[in-house]
């Protein structure tokens, strides 16, 4: 008899976990990678998602996270505040 092994499941992805490494430095993981990294900056929360591109810069810290979960997860992106000028 040979016994029956329990099929290895992946890691899931579920929500990200929210880290604020330091003062003004949100960063997130989920089961499956790097989500990516919320910066506060004079213009707002500027979102680069896991592959370093600028996903934009928003009002809300919330905002922001919220914005590069939906990336993560395959959903239509929120729309960031205005581009911040160039310094």
């Amino acid at each position: 008899m040979n016994p029956q092994l329990d099929p290895v499941a992946a890691p899931s992805v579920g929500r990200p976990l929210w880290v604020q490494v330091e003062a003004g430095l949100h960063v997130a993981n989920t089961g499956a990678g790097f989500v990516g990294t919320v910066t506060a900056t004079p213009y707002g929360y500027e979102a680069m998602d896991g592959v370093g591109a600028r996903r934009g810069t928003f009002v809300s810290l919330t905002d922001a996270k919220t914005a590069l979960e939906e990336v993560a997860g395959g959903v239509a992106v929120p729309t960031a505040i205005a581009a911040a000028p160039a310094l």
